[in-house]
């Protein structure tokens, strides 16, 4: 996420939009980034964390064709506006799901080497957004993400897997 919200208004100005077609997508961004956070207890309440984790996935996986399917107003728009959506639940259930998996006593150390670890991810991806869009590409800005999605996605699937394999032993 962090790389391609860096990178989009590098990738704009490259494409000669202006500055108030820029300000709008990003503010679309922080909007998608923000606005779930609202709603996302009561999605994880109903659906269930990991629910909402692949839904995350999915919209970032969505952002990305969005993203490399043109260079458009409404392509950085939507990519950027989705990518927000798939990263504020991706995080708020993933912080969810951290906490159901630790014991009362390691609750606070896990999610303190979770935040480090984040920070660290984020942090490398601003200082690479640049690097990725001059030498390589928008459209390989967008890619990176993919594979990323696609792994929380289909480690998603083997939990949910996982977890109904146990639930019937359990029977």
């Amino acid at each position: 996420m962090q790389l391609v919200m860096v990178a989009t208004p590098l990738a704009m100005a490259a494409n000669d939009f202006n500055f108030g077609n820029t300000t709008s997508v990003l503010e679309s961004h922080v909007f998608g980034m923000f606005a779930p956070g609202f709603i996302a207890g009561a999605l994880i309440a109903r659906f269930g964390v990991l629910n909402v984790i692949s839904l995350g996935a999915l919209l970032i996986c969505i952002s990305v064709a969005f993203a490399v399917t043109g260079i458009e107003f409404w392509n950085f728009l939507l990519a950027i506006f989705l990518v927000g959506v798939g990263w504020s639940l991706l995080f708020i259930a993933g912080t969810s799901l951290l906490t159901e998996c630790c014991r009362p006593g390691e609750q606070a150390k896990a999610q303190g080497l979770n935040d480090f670890l984040i920070f660290v991810s984020l942090t490398s991806a601003s200082l690479s957004a640049g690097f990725v869009l001059e030498f390589l590409s928008w459209n390989a800005v967008a890619l990176v993400t993919l594979p990323m999605a696609v792994l929380i996605g289909l480690s998603t699937l083997w939990l949910m897997a996982k977890r109904r394999r146990e639930a019937q032993l359990a029977l």
